[in-house]
């Protein structure tokens, strides 16, 4: 690997973790910062992780709708998120389109749950998911 892919896995990695607002929420467990550190290897390299779930789902949808759940609910841990995630994909994998926009919404308000779902799907959604200090981010 050369320098230029390692800076950018560790970028992508930095902004992954920076979501989370208090480091102690991050999970303890190495399975979790190992699906963590796949998850922006395969978004930095514009590559599926080595082994990638079979889902219609793809890795840069899950990172990106991961990003906005944790930015709409900062106090979620990266488990939390990677699960509440993993979860609406697996519906959505099911034929279940309808389980996975209502756990959606529950967990982002019905206002922002239509947003997440559709980025889990990797469209581009019309509303803006407001972050801490009253900006906005899609």
């Amino acid at each position: 690997m050369e320098a230029y892919d390692l800076s950018r896995v560790l970028a992508a990695y930095s902004q992954m973790t920076a979501l989370v607002v208090d480091a102690t929420q991050v999970s303890s467990t190495e399975e979790s910062l190992a699906r963590a550190l796949a998850d922006a290897s395969a978004l930095a390299t514009g590559r599926e992780a080595a082994a990638p779930p079979a889902s219609m789902i793809d890795a840069a949808a899950r990172m990106k709708t991961m990003s906005l759940l944790q930015r709409l609910r900062p106090g979620f841990s990266h488990s939390k998120v990677v699960s509440i995630v993993d979860a609406a994909a697996w519906w959505l994998d099911n034929g279940k389109d309808f389980i996975a926009s209502d756990l959606l919404e529950a967990v982002a308000t019905e206002q922002y749950g239509p947003a997440l779902y559709l980025t889990l799907l990797g469209r581009d959604p019309d509303d803006e998911i407001p972050i801490a200090g009253g900006e906005s981010a899609r």
